[in-house]
């Protein structure tokens, strides 16, 4: 057996954890740059959710 660490998928731990920490980067930056549209959508969800068991 090799001493490196190999997670499931083939990929080395440390490559494994570059590309998720690149991944949180991305999302992060998009949503920091859509903040003008995700705000007001994520109230409308959360106001929709709060108000439903009233309607019932």
């Amino acid at each position: 057996m090799s001493d490196k660490a190999v997670t499931r998928s083939g990929m080395s731990r440390p490559i494994t954890l570059l590309v998720g920490l690149a991944a949180t980067f991305l999302v992060i930056s998009g949503l920091r740059d859509t903040a003008n549209l995700v705000g007001p959508t994520f109230l409308a969800l959360v106001l929709t959710i709060a108000v439903h068991p009233l309607h019932g």
